[in-house]
């Protein structure tokens, strides 16, 4: 038996590149060359210029190849959180050496408690703190004088 041309890698007949590039499939056992299985063959129709019109982002044919990243894209993904690992106490420690920085700091403070205004609630709760405490100090230089 001689062989010319194309044959099919499923059942070895010979295959006619017109009726291939129609339909990607085999006219004798009617396999369908659209499959994982067949990519090796798909891609060398393609290479030959027999089949043009075969998507590389196809995710039935290259689904396995486009899923997942290659070792070297895993190594650059830096998933780690240097604060998590930092030592901030020299840092610390630095700023309050430092008095220029503290003065930075006290500045930074202040003007974060500036972006904090307080609600009439909250500042009824603290007129009442003030007098309730007024009132204990009344109390007890009165217990003191007796």
């Amino acid at each position: 038996m001689e062989f010319e041309g194309l044959i099919c890698p499923n059942c070895a007949s010979s295959l006619d590149e017109k009726l291939l590039a129609e339909s990607l499939s085999c006219p004798h056992c009617n396999t369908k060359f659209h499959n994982k299985k067949y990519i090796a063959f798909i891609e060398y129709l393609m290479m030959n210029g027999i089949v043009d019109d075969i998507d590389f982002f196809d995710r039935t044919l290259y689904g396995d190849e486009i899923k997942y990243k290659s070792e070297t894209e895993e190594e650059l993904l830096d998933e780690t959180n240097p604060d998590e690992y930092e030592d901030k106490t020299f840092r610390m420690k630095y700023i309050d050496d430092n008095p220029e920085l503290s003065e930075e700091q006290n500045k930074d403070d202040g003007i974060k408690d500036l972006g904090k205004l307080k609600t009439t609630q909250q500042e009824d709760e603290e007129d009442w703190q003030d007098f309730n405490r007024r009132k204990q100090e009344e109390i007890d230089r009165k217990r003191k004088k007796k």
